[in-house]
């Protein structure tokens, strides 16, 4: 609790934690998002901006467009991620069946994915929890990806299927 309180302390005075407090840390915090139940789809989606307070150990503070979709059906939970920072510049995850499937157009990011062997990219977890591995996803994940938000917000899907992914300069 006390922790919890400077922090909250540290947020009101500037706007910002001086650090995460131990036992807060995760791999990714969101600072503000909004679901709501899609009937057509039986899933939650976000809506807005999304808020991404942390990842990992660092303070991010920002809202970026983009849009986060939970489903959970008998045959597994699906889970889809994606963070447009701009047109051609954009993180999405999407995880199915034990599998996550990682892009970016950031190449720091997907290329030591790419070179890590199998084994690497399975990771482990508690007792009682489901283990998955990482893989860089499909241009036809990150069209699929793309077609879901243009379908969320209304527009256009950003690139075409066809293009490079990951072969972009990094952010």
């Amino acid at each position: 609790p006390d922790a919890a309180q400077a922090a909250i302390d540290q947020i009101k005075l500037f706007g910002a934690m001086s650090e995460i407090p131990k036992g807060f840390e995760s791999t990714i915090t969101f600072s503000d998002l909004k679901m709501k139940w899609d009937p057509n789809n039986r899933s939650f989606v976000s809506y807005g901006k999304i808020g991404i307070g942390t990842l990992g150990g660092m303070q991010v503070n920002k809202r970026v467009d983009g849009f986060i979709e939970i489903l959970k059906r008998g045959s597994g939970d699906w889970l889809m991620m994606y963070f447009q920072l701009s047109p051609d510049k954009y993180y999405y995850f999407y995880y199915n069946r034990g599998s996550m499937q990682v892009s970016s157009h950031n190449t720091a990011f997907t290329e030591p994915i790419k070179q890590m062997k199998s084994r690497d990219r399975k990771v482990k977890v508690k007792p009682g929890q489901i283990p998955f591995n990482f893989v860089v996803g499909t241009r036809r994940e990150l069209a699929r990806v793309r077609e879901r938000y243009a379908e969320l917000t209304g527009t256009a899907p950003a690139g075409s299927p066809t293009e490079d992914v990951g072969d972009s300069d990094e952010e």
